[in-house]
């Protein structure tokens, strides 16, 4: 059993809130340090690979040790059709490579920012479509302006260290869903920030 009931029911509602995930296209997890967005990656892993569909989990910021260890949430070992590989550096010759070792129908790049120093996020797209793959990526939310009380993540609040790497996210990510908690003690809220297939500002709640 890849997931729980539970989780599977709230997968299976996100999944529904953005129209699916669709080959070829890019989708964004943005959260603010702590609240789940690995966690919400690897939920996405495990809801692929009870489909029997292969994922590779590319990371800078997790061990493969870490992951296989938090694998066992979820009730499955890696391997079969789940791969890690935790880089540094990645352009997208070597993803291309990378992926050409499986038909992978997922590709995850946990957190987003450091890879984006060698890959553009154009020629990322192109590639996706290319290659017929859906990608996930994940990227940290800079912090609400101090005289702020809003609970909520907006999508001013992604920004990278480039203007131009910035405009690019929102030009090329199809789907941005934010992870976010009104409260230290409240369950973790998912929300629809860009769609291109369809609705936004539908709002779940999850476990973490």
């Amino acid at each position: 059993m890849f997931l729980n009931k539970v989780m599977e029911i709230k997968l299976a509602l996100a999944e529904k809130m953005i129209g699916g995930f669709k080959k070829g296209s890019i989708y964004a997890i943005a959260t603010r340090p702590g609240v789940g967005k690995t966690h919400f990656c690897m939920s996405v892993v495990n809801l692929f690979a009870s489909r029997n569909q292969k994922v590779l989990y590319i990371a800078n910021s997790i061990s493969e040790e870490e992951f296989c260890d938090r694998q066992k949430a979820f009730e499955v070992d890696c391997g079969n059709n789940i791969f890690f590989n935790e880089i540094y550096s990645l352009d997208i010759v070597k993803l291309d490579k990378l992926a050409s070792e499986q038909e992978f129908d997922l590709i995850i790049l946990d957190p987003i920012e450091i890879y984006l120093l060698d890959i553009d996020l154009g020629e990322l797209k192109e590639w996706a479509k290319k290659k017929n793959i859906t990608v996930l990526v994940s990227k940290y939310l800079s912090r609400p302006p101090l005289e702020s009380d809003r609970d909520h993540p907006v999508l001013s609040d992604i920004k990278f260290s480039q203007e131009s790497t910035t405009d690019k996210f929102f030009a090329f990510v199809d789907v941005i869903l934010f992870a976010y908690k009104k409260a230290p003690q409240s369950k973790i809220s998912l929300t629809v920030a860009k769609n291109i297939y369809g609705t936004i500002g539908t709002t779940i709640e999850v476990n973490k």
